[in-house]
C-alpha cells in the first residue's frame, strides 16, 4: 500500500514534535562520579549530563559514602 502525500505530512510532523519534546525535556548523554567535599566529609555524588537546546544541564544525585553505590546508580534517560 503506497503512503499518500497527507501521511507522510502527518508522520513526519509527529516525528518533529516527538523531537522537540525530547530536547526540551533534555536527553541523557552521560554521567560522571565526583568526590565532594562540601564540609570535609569525602562524599561521593553522581551528576548526569542532559543535552537540552540551552546547553548541556547538570543533574546531581544520589550522594554517598561509598564510591561504588553512587557507581551503580542508574540516570534517567530524559532530564526533568
Amino acid at each position: 500500500m503506497p503512503w499518500s502525500t497527507i501521511s507522510r505530512t502527518i508522520l513526519a510532523l509527529a516525528g518533529a514534535v516527538l523531537v522537540v519534546y525530547l530536547l526540551n525535556r533534555g536527553v541523557y548523554v552521560g554521567s560522571v562520579t565526583m568526590l565532594n567535599t562540601p564540609s570535609g566529609l569525602l562524599v561521593y555524588e553522581k551528576r548526569c549530563h542532559y543535552l537540552s537546546p540551552s546547553g548541556v544541564r547538570d543533574i546531581h544525585i544520589n550522594a554517598s559514602l561509598d564510591e561504588k553505590s553512587t557507581q551503580r546508580t542508574f540516570c534517567p534517560l530524559l532530564g526533568n
